[in-house]
């Protein structure tokens, strides 16, 4: 078994290299202002007149250089709470939130401006580690793997490999972020990881979730990735039936032959429901058994042939791919704006990101006739005219 970072150290360039990594697309925050002033103020002056300080470097690029000594100053001071054991951090502040695409109240952590660069301080070293462990069919939250990357594999296994995904099964984790078991995942990183101050950070971040994984957390995406991932390698690996053919050879057979995990959202395929049965008992057993989670009502073994797959906001079939009912009035609604409003008056830069980030449904979906009717290039042409010049003049103030 490989044991990860045992040779690694910690260095204050680590830290930097995770603040800046935090800092990307949040220089212009107030708290990150705020944060940044508590670590160059200067004599004479009050914490807000400092904020206002970084604040103004911060709004343009070309003056962000001035504050990368206090970037100097946050990085060496993390660095020796993580060498002396002394991290301290200010409660998460947990809000009730609507979560527009599923309609379901969600409970988000909002933690510290600190508390958010040790999450990508520790994300960014244990890159490795999670790259290894996370299987490959594991999109969610992760670059490059989303939405469109899930519902391609499971369009590509329908159409290339149909023999072997003639049924499948579906499930949910049953409110998986706070299900969490902090105990096992803690037992699960100290087998995975050989290296003190990491294990430190980590369960530091860890011990101030109030349930299990916070959602909201940077940190939390990936060990909830890691953490279903025991069951990814265990379906895989160690799910399957040993067969004797006809000229006495003895052969392997695996219980599923595709599997695709949207972080709780699962889907197993298999070529047929006897195999299959037998991949979800060894499933339900294993999460319950060993990770100690439990599975929504309402998972159930299906017919591809009979029924189209209902997943990430599409309905994929082996003959064609659809939005889901509910995407699908969203972006009609969205799109019949703009096909009105295109001939009365200009677009919004709100408006138009709004036409554009709706459009990447419609280019993954089968839907030929309704891009037609509603003339929805000519829309998202519109739309990228009003962007592109809104960026335009933005970079040129920010320049200047």
């Amino acid at each position: 078994m490989k044991r990860y970072l045992k040779d690694y150290c910690l260095t204050i360039e680590d830290v930097e290299i995770g603040i800046f990594a935090y800092l990307k697309n949040k220089w212009k925050r107030k708290d990150v202002s705020y944060f940044l002033a508590e670590y160059c103020i200067q004599g004479g002056e009050d914490i807000h007149e400092a904020a206002r300080r970084c604040r103004k470097l911060a709004r343009k690029a070309a003056t962000r250089h001035f504050l990368y000594e206090t970037i100097q100053k946050i990085a060496y001071s993390l660095f020796l709470e993580i060498e002396e054991r002394r991290i301290v951090l200010k409660p998460i502040e947990y809000q009730l939130r609507l979560d527009k695409s599923s309609n379901k109240i969600r409970e988000i952590g909002i933690s510290s401006v600190k508390q958010q660069i040790y999450d990508y301080v520790a994300v960014t070293v244990c890159k490795e580690m999670f790259i290894a462990k996370i299987g490959y069919y594991q999109c969610a939250s992760i670059s490059k793997k989303g939405q469109v990357f899930g519902k391609n594999s499971i369009e590509k296994w329908l159409k290339t490999d149909s023999k072997n995904c003639r049924c499948y099964y579906k499930c949910d984790i049953r409110q998986y972020y706070p299900s969490v078991d902090k105990n096992k995942l803690k037992e699960l990183l100290s087998r995975d990881i050989k290296n003190e101050d990491i294990l430190y950070l980590i369960f530091a971040l860890l011990d101030t979730y109030k349930d299990g994984l916070c959602i909201g957390s940077y940190l939390s995406q990936y060990l909830a990735n890691y953490y279903l991932s025991y069951a990814y390698h265990f379906i895989a690996e160690q799910s399957f039936s040993i067969r004797r053919t006809k000229d006495g050879q003895i052969v392997r057979v695996n219980h599923v032959k595709h599997q695709l995990y949207y972080m709780d959202d699962i889907i197993m395929f298999s070529s047929s429901k006897k195999l299959l049965l037998r991949a979800v008992r060894d499933f339900e057993n294993y999460i319950s058994d060993e990770l100690h989670l439990s599975i929504k009502e309402g998972a159930g073994i299906h017919d591809t042939r009979t029924e189209s797959i209902d997943m990430m906001g599409y309905q994929i079939s082996s003959e064609y791919t659809i939005m889901r009912k509910r995407i699908y009035d969203r972006v009609f609604r969205i799109m019949l704006r703009g096909k009105r409003k295109r001939h009365t008056e200009k677009f919004s830069v709100h408006f138009s990101r709004k036409v554009l980030a709706y459009h990447g449904w419609i280019k993954n979906s089968n839907v030929y006739a309704f891009r037609k009717r509603l003339k929805i290039d000519d829309t998202v042409n519109e739309a990228r005219k009003a962007v592109q010049e809104y960026d335009k003049n933005h970079i040129h103030r920010q320049a200047g």
